[in-house]
């Protein structure tokens, strides 16, 4: 592995908060307080440090700060759980997001103890919410006013979320887009007839390129590689005309290699190794938190992140689920992840033996990046999503599990079928091809 040094390490005050997370969660999901107790011990130790190192004391404003963040915190929780169970209309949800500009002026705050980088996504409260205002020290508002254009410029307009929100169908949700963080890839690729097609317009494969340029988070471009032509088909790749509407996609031309053509020229093409990349497919519309997701779990630990997996490491329901890890109502480790929900990589992670020793020895680009994380010692984590009901039992998981959980909302339209299974494509080689060195080397 390249050793580089952390630019992008969670703050005081990111520490603090997901502590507050935690510790609602140790209490509320009793079947996993053992998992949430040591996550709580490893934030301490890590808050511990950063206050060693700190030379500002802490204050009475500080705590102040700390405690209505937990208190936030507590209230967002059992709003959004009134949402999901149909208790709570869309005017609870606009609730939570003004109480989360509060949560980033309460970390903020907690922010000046060790100084460093802060959030300037503060949402303000629409009228009918003004109770839930905090009055703040006339000092700390003065602080915070010097943020004041930038604050007005990312805030969310809580009226204008009211009018637009649609519970089933997230994209209707006009949220403005968070302008800090770690730069982010997207990346994917595609076949002639779905990107040709004409027949479902809007539905087709331009709906899931809409859903990637309409993503909440800022900082990120989407590489569509597209090479010159199909090996299996022999088809020539024509551009569409309306792929230029859409300013974060690249286009990158490239050679064909199959489905891992998603995946691995971006890889090489990106040398900073902090970058975050996340692999998808074409033939889907995402979540517009779908990057965000991917950028929380990424700054915690250094982990493949993503929401499906063919196997587990370890087994947690000895049914079915251990063998489809989808829609899962907790973290478990993944065998083989599945890019078309979505996986989420460091650069940092590939070495140059990636591209000698592994690149050509299957073209699933599930099999190709599974084994060479499970050759580095980079656990694949399949991740639940706090905003979707938890399916806790098999009966739920069979009702309303699988492909349509987050961070996909449906499939575009289109007649090409699943391009990897296409009978000239088998020809080549069949889907989801496991080298035996793979298996041999216990890389799957």
């Amino acid at each position: 592995m390249m050793s580089k040094q952390r630019k992008y390490l969670p703050t005081l005050a990111e520490l603090i908060d997901r502590l507050s997370i935690s510790q609602l969660k140790e209490v509320f999901i009793v079947e996993h307080k053992n998992e949430y107790s040591k996550e709580i011990s490893d934030i301490v130790n890590d808050i511990q440090i950063c206050l060693e190192e700190s030379t500002v004391p802490l204050t009475a404003d500080t705590i102040r700060a700390i405690i209505v963040l937990s208190q936030m915190n507590l209230h967002i929780w059992h709003n959004e759980s009134n949402v999901r169970k149909g208790k709570e209309g869309p005017n609870a949800l606009a609730l939570t997001h003004g109480l989360n500009g509060i949560r980033n002026t309460a970390k903020n705050i907690i922010q000046e103890v060790v100084g460093g980088r802060k959030d300037y996504k503060i949402d303000c409260l629409a009228a009918d919410f003004k109770d839930w205002e905090i009055s703040w020290k006339t000092g700390i508002q003065i602080e915070d006013n010097k943020l004041s254009e930038e604050v007005k410029s990312t805030a969310v307009n809580l009226e204008e979320v009211m009018e637009g929100i649609d519970l089933l169908k997230p994209k209707n949700v006009n949220l403005k887009k968070v302008r800090i963080g770690p730069k982010v890839v997207i990346s994917l690729s595609t076949i002639p007839s779905r990107l040709s097609d004409t027949k479902y317009g809007d539905q087709g494969i331009k709906s899931c390129i809409e859903s990637l340029q309409n993503q909440t988070y800022d900082n990120y471009e989407v590489h569509f590689n597209i090479p010159y032509k199909n090996n299996y088909s022999g088809e020539e790749y024509i551009i569409p005309d309306w792929l230029s509407q859409f300013d974060k996609i690249q286009i990158k031309r490239v050679e064909d290699i199959g489905p891992a053509t998603k995946a691995v020229p971006t890889i090489e093409r990106i040398t900073d190794l902090d970058t975050i990349i996340i692999i998808c497919d074409d033939d889907l519309v995402y979540h517009p938190e779908m990057v965000s997701e991917h950028v929380k779990n990424q700054l915690t630990r250094d982990c493949a992140f993503g929401y499906d997996s063919l196997g587990t490491y370890e087994p947690k329901f000895n049914d079915i689920r251990d063998h489809y890890v989808v829609s899962v109502p907790f973290e478990m480790i993944g065998r083989t992840m599945q890019h078309y929900k979505t996986v989420s990589y460091k650069r940092r992670y590939f070495d140059n033996d990636f591209f000698t020793d592994f690149v050509g020895k299957t073209k699933s680009d599930d099999v190709l990046l599974s084994a060479y994380m499970q050759k580095q010692g980079i656990t694949k984590m399949v991740m639940p999503y706090d905003g979707e009901a938890k399916l806790e039992t098999l009966e739920q998981w069979q009702a309303s599990g699988g492909v349509t959980t987050f961070p996909v909302l449906r499939h575009t339209h289109h007649d090409s079928g699943d391009g990897c299974r296409d009978p000239r494509a088998v020809e080549i080689e069949p889907p989801f091809f496991m080298p035996q060195e793979f298996t041999d080397k216990q890389y799957v």
